[in-house]
């Protein structure tokens, strides 16, 4: 479980802003989105795209597979 939420979080910096440009200028309103299946669980990660100098979001939603409910 722990191996595939810092596989998504890889990813998510890995997909970030990454071409040159001037990031002043850039405006990014896009939401970045991964799912990730175990045996037992779903992650579902959303998140801003990593801009230097700015501020990003990540938002991880962990489900059971079993009963389709919330970790908690």
């Amino acid at each position: 479980m722990k191996k595939h939420f810092i596989a998504i979080i890889i990813a998510i910096i890995i997909v970030g802003c990454g071409h040159n440009h001037n990031h002043e200028a850039c405006d990014h309103d896009e939401i970045l989105q991964l799912t990730a299946y175990s045996v037992n669980f779903e992650i579902f990660a959303e998140a801003t795209p990593f801009v230097i100098g700015q501020k990003s979001d990540i938002w991880a939603h962990l489900t059971h597979l079993e009963n389709f409910k919330p970790l908690a």
